[in-house]
């Protein structure tokens, strides 16, 4: 059996790997030179968070809309309850895998009538009760 350290390092391990795919995936797509990243990892948390802590009592009244834009898909895909999903160091749970963070392009949430503010610096528009918050910028 695998002791708690050994399965820290083994995650780890297998997390770098995976970054690397993905890093040489935006590289292929010839994307990484047309775009602006607008967030990292840590600022995605960031924003998870204050995310999270303003639209709670918005999401109980008025349902979840959440739309998730990632770079390496043409189409948006609904995303239900993402706030209510298992955000991780570079990920969240995605409906057929991991979501990284740096694969996001932008994402749409219902707000309402919440005007957002945010603990960092984020490049975000609102408009009719959307708000839309980019990873990247084309």
């Amino acid at each position: 059996m695998m002791d708690s350290t050994n399965h820290k390092h083994k995650n780890a391990e297998i997390l770098g790997k995976r970054r690397r795919l993905q890093d040489e995936r935006l590289k292929r797509t010839g994307l990484s030179s047309a775009v602006t990243s607008c967030a990292s990892d840590s600022k995605w948390r960031r924003i998870f968070s204050d995310l999270h802590a303003q639209l709670e009592d918005q999401k109980k009244h008025s349902g979840s809309h959440t739309l998730v834009k990632v770079l390496k898909s043409n189409e948006p895909f609904e995303y239900r309850d993402l706030l209510a999903s298992c955000f991780e160091e570079t990920c969240f749970d995605g409906m057929s895998g991991p979501i990284y963070y740096r694969e996001i392009e932008w994402i749409e949430v219902r707000t309402g009538e919440v005007i957002l503010e945010f603990g960092c610096e984020v490049d975000f528009e609102m408009n009719d009760g959307l708000a839309r918050i980019y990873g990247y910028r084309t």
